[in-house]
């Protein structure tokens, strides 16, 4: 069976022009508070895990979701519940895990893909989508942003929906493992950059997703990279990543 080919996708940062043309600062409209000083693991922490097409605008206490700031585990748990009946039923919902449009504002000159001042978040010109759909790339869902773009253009972007798949090979793992606390679920686990993402773990039924193990981290396969290279679109990058076993990733503590 062919090895499945995957790529980190994030901004392109290989002109310098590209690193003062343009700025978006916008966050979720909701949000789960993080875990404040765990009573087991001690840890303080959020994901970044996003849903934003899930609508909590009719729930009852909606604004409690806005606040953001860490919370005892308890209250933690409470807010989660609260929100699971807006949620589908497989949704994982870590703490700090976000719902909701994207609201802010931007400025200056964009490119094809966008990317917020927040990890895990890209954003996409409408006819971009169709054209990469037209190009048969799968899994590109996208939905609208309440973004204000101030002294120029109006891209219009649409926030892309991930799924979440792909684990981290065992073997990059602490020894022992990195099991998750038990309260929390905070675990330990490689940088973004060094993790060696096990391609079994990865359905292939979409060309774009962001990692179960490491929600900050965008991949895309081969298909994707090859069809925005042919349509030359801007503004995006793409670093291919280990598929392949290693007992010598650097190991690190990793922070959602």
């Amino acid at each position: 069976m062919k090895t499945l080919r995957l790529f980190r996708v994030s901004r392109d940062l290989t002109s310098a022009d590209r690193l003062i043309a343009n700025e978006i600062i916008a966050a979720h409209t909701w949000a789960l508070p993080g875990i404040q000083n765990c009573p087991r693991c001690y840890e303080t922490w959020a994901s970044c895990v996003a849903y934003p097409d899930v609508d909590l605008s009719s729930m009852p206490g909606q604004e409690r979701y806005r606040l953001r700031r860490p919370q005892s585990m308890y209250i933690v748990h409470r807010m989660r519940e609260a929100v699971r009946p807006f949620v589908p039923a497989e949704a994982a919902l870590p703490p700090g895990a976000e719902f909701g449009p994207l609201v802010g504002h931007g400025k200056g000159t964009f490119g094809d893909f966008g990317w917020p001042a927040w990890p895990g978040v890209m954003l996409v010109r409408p006819e971009v989508a169709l054209r990469l759909e037209a190009a048969g790339i799968t899994g590109l869902r996208t939905f609208p942003t309440r973004i204000t773009y101030w002294g120029g253009e109006d891209p219009l972007y649409r926030e892309v929906v991930f799924g979440y798949e792909g684990r981290v090979f065992d073997e990059s793992l602490p020894p022992g493992g990195a099991p998750a606390c038990a309260a929390c679920g905070h675990r330990d686990l490689p940088s973004g950059r060094r993790a060696a993402i096990d391609p079994h773990t990865v359905s292939g039924k979409s060309d774009i997703f962001r990692s179960i193990d490491v929600p900050s981290c965008i991949y895309a396969t081969s298909a994707f990279v090859e069809a925005a290279q042919a349509l030359r679109l801007t503004d995006i990058s793409f670093a291919e990543v280990s598929t392949t076993r290693s007992r010598t990733t650097r190991r690190v503590t990793y922070r959602l």
